[in-house]
């Protein structure tokens, strides 16, 4: 892809953070993911020190969140003080995840409004396991007296690497990974024939096979399908080609019966995606403090221009406004830095701007998952 070059003035903004999704779960998704990689500096740069912080808010409530060990955990809840009541810890594991310190009140932005008051707790994972956390709004000092809210979350704490699976139906599309993650291929085999999937010889890739295992079918029948499952680790960021060949266990030297290939795209931290009108409806990965580049054609001459209707800017902050690209052809270009771990449905749509009320013509959507 063409680098973008154009100048802005970037904001960066401070955000808290959504769920995340289960690591390693069958059946296998189809990662329909995308857009390479550079680290060529754009005005899209990206922030230093994006905040490491998990942060769950009151539409977090009953979901799951998965954290490593060391992380940190912060808790925002919408609060009333002059009522008397306030949040407290009901339930946790402490020796998994460590209260730092008490709640404190975040105050209102401005304080002649009806803004909103909020209440912070901050936790650190300070090991592997599993708990969960519950928090009662309760009258303060009164421990025994009905709640009149819960907020409970499922806290899963590994210091495990992210696993992502991939099976026969992803042949020869891309997957964007970050650097340390595993990546698990499920391809159907025989192996009463002889054959299984292998590496080409002279296979070049920022992958590294940590195991090869075949699963049996569970039943006993005639022709059963089989599945091998080979486990890689990503190694380093960039771009690479991961080949599989089909061929008899013995011999590297025949041709292979079939091959399975993926794109894998690794990033790293303050790294750039690049997004195009292709990538339409696709699932995006993306590490905190990437930044994602969309870049989409509007017409010549048309009132028509795109604009965002849908996004979580506490996951995934927009830097600064929108530029108008002109390289031959027209592009609109929006620029979007991934603040802290969950995801967002990043949606445009393409009408003109005075007619919000009419279908538009066009529509734009990327569902966006934000790791460390």
């Amino acid at each position: 892809m063409k680098n973008i070059s154009f100048l802005i003035g970037i904001i960066a903004i401070t955000t808290s953070l959504g769920v995340t999704l289960r690591p390693g779960s069958y059946p296998f998704p189809s990662p329909r993911t995308i857009a390479s990689q550079s680290n060529t500096q754009t005005a899209c740069g990206s922030t230093e020190n994006a905040s490491a912080t998990i942060s769950m808010t009151d539409e977090n409530n009953g979901q799951i969140v998965t954290l490593k060990t060391g992380q940190l955990l912060l808790v925002r809840l919408a609060s009333n003080p002059g009522t008397g009541y306030g949040w407290q810890l009901a339930e946790s594991n402490k020796s998994q995840l460590k209260l730092l310190e008490n709640p404190v009140l975040e105050p209102a932005i401005n304080p002649q409004s009806n803004s909103t008051i909020y209440q912070v707790f901050h936790f650190q994972v300070k090991s592997a396991g599993s708990s969960v956390l519950e928090l009662q709004n309760q009258p303060r000092g009164q421990n025994n007296t009905p709640s009149n809210k819960t907020y409970r979350l499922n806290v899963q704490m590994s210091s495990s690497p992210v696993s992502v699976g991939v099976n026969d139906s992803d042949n020869n599309k891309e997957v964007n990974l970050n650097a340390g993650d595993i990546l698990v291929v499920r391809l159907a085999t025989n192996p009463a024939t002889g054959y299984s999937w292998k590496l080409p010889a002279n296979s070049q890739n920022k992958l590294k096979l940590l195991e090869s295992s075949v699963e049996k079918p569970t039943d006993s029948k005639p022709g059963s399908t089989a599945y091998q499952i080979l486990r890689f680790q990503v190694n380093s960021a960039g771009s690479s080609l991961l080949e599989l060949q089909y061929r008899p266990q013995r011999s590297n030297n025949s041709l292979p019966e079939k091959s399975y290939r993926l794109h894998v795209q690794a990033n790293t931290k303050n790294g750039f995606i690049r997004l195009t009108d292709s990538d339409n409806n696709s699932q995006v990965r993306a590490m905190v403090g990437n930044t994602l580049i969309v870049r989409l054609p509007i017409n010549r001459g048309s009132d028509n221009s795109w604009q965002v209707v849908k996004n979580n800017s506490e996951k995934l902050a927009s830097l600064g406004n929108p530029v108008l690209e002109q390289t031959g052809n027209q592009y609109k270009v929006f620029c979007f830095q991934g603040q802290s771990m969950g995801s967002s449905v990043l949606e445009f749509h393409y009408y003109r701007p005075w007619e919000k009320e009419q279908l538009p013509l066009n529509t734009y959507k990327l569902n966006v998952q934000i790791l460390n």
